[in-house]
């Protein structure tokens, strides 16, 4: 809110303490303290309006129905949710219980396929006879691989059964 960064709790509901004062800029963004979503195929989903106090606001990142927009809101969930369940089960994980701003790249060109760089965690498009790789199980196993890596562990046939596995408890 004018340059001031707020952010929703795990419902998605937020509120201003104080008051704001009338036609204050409001901008939504898909991104939060740990994750932020890179739109590939375009500028990043993003809601701006006007508020004034007292208002009472309502902002859907995924009224629309394109792939592009719906990768982004699936992967931000997704990756949260995974994370939060990480955490659940070891509040001193490595790496994650800390890390902040950690990037989720959507909508690459390219397709039938979903990568982890150690960096980020990357998802195609559609296309190829495949659907866009940003949703939800997806995201569980890319975000397992680094699960994995900060645990120290290695990748290969081990990271793909692990982070297989922790979609199939996601799910």
């Amino acid at each position: 809110i004018d340059g001031s960064n707020l952010y929703a709790d795990a419902t998605g509901q937020f509120s201003l303490d104080g008051n704001i004062g009338e036609n204050v800029s409001l901008s939504s963004q898909i991104r939060g303290r740990y994750f932020i979503v890179n739109n590939d195929a375009g500028a990043d989903s993003i809601i701006e309006t006007t508020v004034s106090d007292g208002d009472d606001v309502t902002l859907v990142h995924n009224e629309s129905t394109s792939e592009f927009t719906f990768a982004e809101v699936d992967t931000y969930i997704a990756a949260n949710d995974v994370r939060e369940m990480i955490l659940e089960s070891n509040p001193d994980y490595p790496v994650i219980s800390t890390q902040v701003d950690w990037p989720i790249n959507v909508n690459l060109a390219d397709t039938c396929n979903a990568y982890y760089d150690y960096s980020s965690i990357n998802f195609f498009s559609s296309g190829g006879g495949c659907n866009n790789t940003g949703f939800g199980t997806i995201t569980y196993h890319e975000y397992g691989h680094h699960m994995i890596a900060c645990a120290g562990s290695g990748q290969n046939e081990y990271g793909e059964g692990q982070s297989d596995v922790l979609s199939l408890v996601m799910t």
